[in-house]
């Protein structure tokens, strides 16, 4: 029987709805208050938020392709005014770009494991970043 790994990352993905292109996603992120946190509210609650939290990101498909990811901050319980079970997943406001990935449209959000993922962009290019520098953020 195989042992689970107690390291490793998870990640979401999520259609980023209403959105074009990266560029038009980075100008939404950019004129948003100081003190307003980047955030997506959502109805089940991902499962083990402890290997979400702090290390996971929530990756973008815009335009049928993954091409951009935040950092997860948070994940909170929310019940909303309907009395409805709910949950916050509290964004890093930085938008790191992505080599893009095809992917397909579907409803909510997907488990996306860190191996699956797709590397971070150098800044201003279309060169993925080395994964030591990806891993640290500093995109």
């Amino acid at each position: 029987m195989a042992t689970a790994r107690k390291d490793y990352v998870v990640n979401l993905v999520k259609v980023c709805v209403g959105i074009s292109d990266v560029d038009k996603l980075e100008r939404i992120m950019a004129a948003m208050p100081e003190d307003e946190m980047s955030a997506i509210v959502t109805r089940d609650p991902p499962v083990r938020p402890e290997r979400i939290v702090g290390t996971g990101s929530l990756y973008w498909v815009i335009g049928g392709k993954i091409q951009a990811r935040q950092l997860i901050t948070a994940i909170i319980p929310i019940n909303d005014p309907d009395r409805i079970m709910r949950c916050r997943v509290e964004l890093d406001r930085r938008l790191v770009r992505t080599v893009a990935v095809p992917r397909r449209s579907f409803p909510d959000w997907r488990y996306l494991k860190d191996e699956q993922a797709p590397p971070d962009l150098a800044a201003g290019g279309d060169t993925p970043l080395p994964a030591d520098l990806a891993l640290a953020g500093l995109a």
